[in-house]
């Protein structure tokens, strides 16, 4: 029987009908808005599940929110039944509750696992992000998971809905459960903070089917928005778009507020005095400026950050001693953190290539963080509108947008694909939710064009078929009207209007040359009455026609596997349908997987020692960006390596399939020989957090590495004295 409460919350009844589907065995999708309880039913299904002696699989998008579910449930179910895998971390990867990333999760069911057997449930949180650039790894999670398994889906708003969970119930071939919350425990108030030339401040509601407040010139900033939400409207979090301006804006708002009382300042103060204490801390840069803003009650996070800097923020934030967090949106992906206020810095974000306006489902994702449920009577939400905004952007009157598929083949996928145990691969490719959008836009597609030409045919079979020549009496009259037009236009203008003349002398021409049909009174009287509806008819078919063009086949999976499949047997991979030996390397990586099988093969693993193999792998991937600078090491030689890449990348049947980036090589070999974080930050311009983020990435592929070279004991081992030399002092994580 469904319970009424739990984790002393009472329940709400779309918490208790999602419970209801998960103890009935049914899969279930939780569509809500951010903030009002999702979680809560994962919650339940883990606790559910383990009283019954199940395992249950719980993927996150984001290293960090995976993170913090492992110390989450590590505290509730005890440390040895719970395990964290992503990448870069393993912990008890065979626990009851295991913490995964949904890359690792798709890895997990494309090689075929045995310890998927003993799982019951898989909970994908945030499984909108099927619509972002690493969707593919959620759709081949989907695709490919044992038909055992159930799934529970937690998502904020979607714009369709049914169509994903009409995928899901096709492709995994049960009828999906769907639980729809549209209302918030906590409602949100939206506001415009902006002000005029003279510095007088406004504050202007957003309603839906209200509209934008505001063009022009706004003499305003965030410390004019701090200063008028202060008093009651803390705790808040403050949305830029810009790591430099986190931290800029913090300290900034440091010097203007103080948001603490002494009581708290002392807590902050043993807080700090601990995170003192760990190894080459005092050295960072951001834990410096972070210690001062902080006895403010103000703090700043965002990728950049050192992950123990991260911890130690998020940690004070849900200790509710931090007023004032200015961050980027990867703060909106996580737990439940005590928010009333959410303050944007603008309406348009950088997303890798371009400026745009934000999407009303990364508004909501980001404001939804406002109101805290039991504690709040109510969240808000400011939009800071500064400098010159020739348009404002209204998100009440935004509907959120339609998922699409992220679905892509990767020589990986194409790999494992011929490893699944199946005869109809095109059929796999099929089932993709691409492949399932292609399908239905293509039937409605194809209904509308076979409405339209039925409707074309009829028409045509009663008017002549001369109708829109000029031998047609109809269309002889009314030609000579248009003639009549243009020479009235020619006159006005003096003859100066040339292209007027020009279509003149045309339609004279014509008209000179036609010999009009002598159609009967009544053919020609039908003709001129049907005449409109039929061209109307004529160009409604012609669009459905282009319409049902534009639809991609779903076939394209297939053409492109079947290239794909030419590019490995060309390099060796496979023989017809078979791996070869590099086939199953390449099978069990998952970070471009062709260059570093081809480095495997090459001999770059028996050729480098281990310093100069960390400085190698540590460009793979990596994207080469403009600002970087690195700066070299006079002892580092690896050009015969850099070469090879070079050379492998330039071949035409590889063309963009390899990322490489050796500039950043010096970083890898200054950490991997025993340099301390701060030297190696000398040498570069890039921040503490990713130059971490970079090393813990090559942690995951040096693992995937070694999986792959396990027969080979020596190669083995080196790749894991590769690991040790990069996982220590700031860079491990510590979980």
């Amino acid at each position: 029987m469904t319970i009424d409460s739990y984790q002393g919350f009472s329940l709400d009844p779309f918490q208790r009908e999602a419970i209801s589907h998960i103890e009935n065995n049914r899969s279930v999708i939780v569509s809500a808005p951010t903030g009002v309880g999702k979680t809560l039913v994962a919650d339940y299904l883990v606790e559910y599940a383990r009283a019954r002696g199940q395992k249950v699989i719980y993927t996150a998008p984001i290293k960090a929110l995976s993170n913090q579910k492992y110390k989450e449930f590590k505290a509730r179910f005890g440390e040895e039944h719970v395990g964290v895998v992503t990448g870069d971390v393993s912990i008890n990867p065979r626990g009851d509750v295991l913490i995964m990333t949904t890359e690792i999760f798709r890895n997990m069911v494309l090689a075929q696992e045995p310890f998927l057997s003993e799982i019951s449930h898989c909970i994908f949180d945030e499984i909108h992000y099927i619509d972002s650039e690493r969707g593919v790894a959620w759709e081949e999670s989907i695709i490919f998971a044992p038909p055992h398994i159930r799934i529970l889906g937690l998502s904020a708003t979607i714009g369709n809905l049914f169509d994903l969970v009409g995928w899901l119930s096709e492709v995994r071939e049960e009828e999906f459960a769907v639980v729809v919350e549209e209302q918030r425990n906590v409602p949100l108030s939206h506001y415009f903070f902006h002000g005029d030339e003279s510095g007088k401040t406004f504050v202007t509601e957003c309603r839906a089917g209200g509209q934008p407040s505001f063009a022009g010139v706004s003499r305003v900033g965030h410390l004019d928005l701090i200063e008028n939400i202060k008093g009651y409207h803390l705790p808040a979090l403050f949305f830029v778009f810009s790591r430099r301006q986190c931290s800029e804006k913090a300290r900034e708002a440091s010097q203007a507020f103080n948001l603490i009382s002494r009581a708290e300042l002392q807590e902050i103060e043993d807080v700090l005095a601990r995170y003192s204490a760990v190894p080459g801390l005092q050295n960072s840069g951001d834990f410096r400026l972070l210690r001062g803003v902080l006895r403010k009650g103000v703090a700043y996070h965002h990728a950049g950050l050192l992950p123990v800097l991260k911890d130690m923020v998020e940690d004070l934030f849900a200790a509710r001693l931090i007023k004032l967090l200015y961050c980027t949106e990867t703060f909106s992906v996580g737990i439940n953190y005590p928010v009333r206020t959410v303050c944007f810095d603008g309406q348009r974000k950088y997303d890798g290539r371009s400026v745009r306006p934000l999407k009303a489902q990364e508004y909501f994702q980001m404001s939804g963080r406002a109101g805290r449920r039991g504690m709040d009577e109510a969240g808000y939400v400011f939009t800071l509108l500064s400098g010159q905004n020739n348009f404002v952007e209204n998100y009440c009157d935004r509907p959120i947008e339609k998922l699409n598929s992220q679905f892509r083949l990767t020589y990986n996928s194409v790999l494992n694909l011929l490893k699944y145990p199946t005869g109809n691969i095109e059929l796999i490719l099929k089932k993709s939710f691409a492949g399932y959008l292609s399908a239905r836009d293509g039937a409605k597609a194809r209904k509308l064009y076979e409405s339209k030409q039925q409707r074309l045919d009829q028409l045509e079979a009663q008017v002549c078929g001369d109708i829109n020549e000029v031998v047609c009496p109809v269309t002889y009259q009314q030609r000579k009207r248009r003639l009549k037009t243009y020479e009235g236009l020619v006159r006005r203008s003096g003859g100066r209007n040339q292209g007027v003349k020009t279509k003149r002398d045309l339609l004279r021409d014509e008209l000179s040359q036609a010999v009009v049909k002598d159609c009967p009174y009544v053919k020609r009287n039908n003709c001129a009455k049907l005449k409109k509806q039929y061209n109307a008819a004529l160009a409604e078919a012609a669009e459905a026609r282009t319409l049902l063009k534009q639809v991609p086949s779903y076939d394209r999976f297939f053409e492109e596997y079947q290239r794909k499949l030419k590019v490995l047997e060309k390099f060796s991979y496979v023989e017809g349908e078979e791996l070869l030996a590099r086939g199953e390397v390449g099978a069990q990586l998952y970070i471009q997987e062709i260059l570093v099988t081809e480095l495997i093969f090459a001999g770059v693993l028996e050729d480098l020692p281990e310093e100069e193999l960390v400085a190698l792998f540590l460009g793979i991937d990596y994207p080469w960006r403009k600002f970087d600078v690195v700066l070299p090491c006079d002892d580092l030689k690896l050009n015969r390596w850099v070469s090879y890449i070079n050379h492998l990348a330039s071949n035409a049947s590889l063309a963009g399939e390899v990322t490489y980036s050796g500039y950043v090589a010096p970083i890898g070999y200054r950490w991997a020989r025993g340099d301390s974080l701060k030297d190696v930050l000398d040498h570069c311009n890039l921040d503490e957090g990713d130059v971490v983020s970079m090393l813990r990435r090559e942690i995951d592929l040096l693992r995937q590495m070694r999986h792959a070279v396990r027969d080979v004991p020596r190669l083995f081992d080196k790749l894991t004295r590769c690991m040790t030399l990069i996982d220590r002092d700031l860079v491990r994580v510590i979980l």
